[in-house]
């Protein structure tokens, strides 16, 4: 492998081991020459000496990481890699043959220490957002084609400003200071299929649909009463909230509604259940499913479509026990 002549030593002697006479007044002066012209690390053999510079240098940018991976240890001037980023498992191959195990052994080391020290650095915040969309990969990834979408997608949780809006007060206090989530959905008609706007709450102990107009709790549906939930396997927002036919708001029957923050949504949803009454949620992934229509079975069969019908899905009735929604 021919070395980059860009990383190749200019000032003094890169490695203490060829340096020449060896000793304390020679290494210090090596040293501080390099330090003058801006090279603060020095090899001896494969460790690393740093002297701080005490200012920034343009020493780490993306093409000085591509520069020196899988560049033979000698062939480049010293430097303090491989980076610390996470999603970097690159590492340097070793010099020699004989150091073939040790440089494996340190490697085995290495990344298991740069992912403690970036967990270390991480905020209660950025943690909890980590630990979210760790969950939703476990509930959705390689199941639901919205999945990939998501994950650019920061989780908000408070999506209305109800503490802002002073028309929300009522909410608010429904919500006992135990908000989850608040966002508009879409609440599909169980009789002819079309959609009105909602506000949907989940808190600690339930869900709370809103009229958008009057802001006031429409309905409230405790987290106990939660059976299931399904949803499609392609890139839409809708979803079933099954509930039990023991409780007072099932005897309606189950939920059709639709969110622009499925993801999230459902993913917050199982959280706040495990939490709250430790147990999982029942997610069912598929292009069919049965739901109740108050006392009566119906079944809902997932359609997918090239053709844009404006705002999607389209629900259709087909009858008094079938359903068909047309996703894309």
């Amino acid at each position: 492998m021919e070395a980059n002549p860009s990383l190749l030593d200019t000032v003094g002697v890169g490695d203490l081991v060829l340096l020449d006479p060896l000793s304390e007044e020679s290494l210090l002066q090596n040293l501080k020459e390099r330090f003058r012209h801006q090279e603060i690390y020095t090899y001896i053999g494969n460790v690393v000496i740093s002297v701080n510079p005490y200012q920034p240098l343009p020493i780490y940018s993306p093409q000085t990481v591509e520069d020196y991976r899988n560049s033979n240890f000698f062939a480049v001037k010293p430097h303090i890699l491989p980076p610390l980023v996470v999603t970097d498992r690159s590492w340097p191959p070793a010099p020699y043959k004989f150091l073939a195990n040790t440089n494996e052994e340190l490697k085995k080391i290495f990344y298991p220490w740069k992912c403690k020290k970036y967990r270390d650095r991480l905020t209660p915040q950025r943690k909890a957002l980590l630990q979210d969309k760790l969950c939703a990969s476990q509930l959705f990834k390689g199941k639901k084609t919205l999945y990939a979408k998501s994950l650019q997608q920061s989780f908000q949780g408070e999506y209305l400003g109800l503490q802002k809006n002073p028309r929300y007060r009522a909410l608010q206090t429904a919500a006992e200071g135990k908000l989850v989530l608040a966002d508009t959905v879409r609440k599909v008609n169980r009789a002819n299929g079309k959609a009105v706007p909602r506000l949907f709450l989940l808190t600690k102990n339930h869900i709370i649909l809103a009229d958008p107009k009057a802001a006031q709790p429409k309905t409230v549906v405790s987290l106990s009463d939660i059976q299931s939930v399904s949803v499609t396997r392609f890139s839409d927002g809708f979803f079933v909230l099954h509930l039990n036919e023991t409780s007072t708001v099932g005897a309606k029957g189950d939920f059709l509604l639709v969110s622009d923050h499925l993801i999230e949504l459902v993913t917050k949803l199982h959280q706040t259940l495990l939490e709250t009454t430790a147990k999982t949620l029942n997610l069912q992934v598929a292009d069919e499913f049965s739901t109740q229509f108050g006392k009566a079975s119906v079944a809902i069969r997932i359609v997918e479509t090239a053709e844009k019908n404006g705002a999607v899905p389209v629900c259709k009735k087909r009858g008094s026990h079938k359903m068909e929604v047309l996703v894309h």
